[in-house]
């Protein structure tokens, strides 16, 4: 491991909206936000060359690492702590949430357009539908 890791990249980009996505189970089934996947709807349009802010959830008894396509975050709070200066400070594209932990996140949506997805990388969660479509768009 080396001493000195790379500088974290930059939050430049202007944060132009703030959303929340809750993991959870719901009438037998797990959900983000009260719903199981349908990658006909789009739950989140996001405008390329912003930043967004993301709380992030969980309830019940499960642990679920999220897992975010397309860009690496980096999480701000944990269950309302700064992480600045500790190992969660790096960037990430997945993370382990336990029952009833919280994280804030920065997002960029730099360079691509397009469909992306978010879920819970548990496979029996991700194969039951805990996943949400979210759109970059001009």
């Amino acid at each position: 491991m080396p001493t000195v890791l790379k500088p974290r990249p930059a939050q430049d980009l202007p944060v132009v909206q703030e959303r929340s996505w809750h993991f959870d189970r719901a009438n037998g089934m797990w959900t983000v936000n009260g719903q199981i996947v349908d990658l006909n709807r789009c739950d989140a349009q996001v405008k390329q060359g912003t930043a967004e802010i993301w709380n992030i959830s969980t309830a019940g008894g499960w642990a679920h690492p999220v897992h975010v396509h397309l860009e690496e975050y980096h999480i701000l709070t944990y269950n309302d702590k700064p992480v600045a200066g500790t190992s969660l400070g790096g960037r990430k594209d997945v993370f382990a949430l336990y029952p009833g932990d919280q994280m804030r996140i920065y997002m960029k949506f730099r360079d691509w357009l397009g469909k992306y997805v978010m879920h819970c990388h548990n496979v029996v969660h991700e194969d039951h539908a805990m996943m949400v479509r979210w759109d970059i768009v001009p």
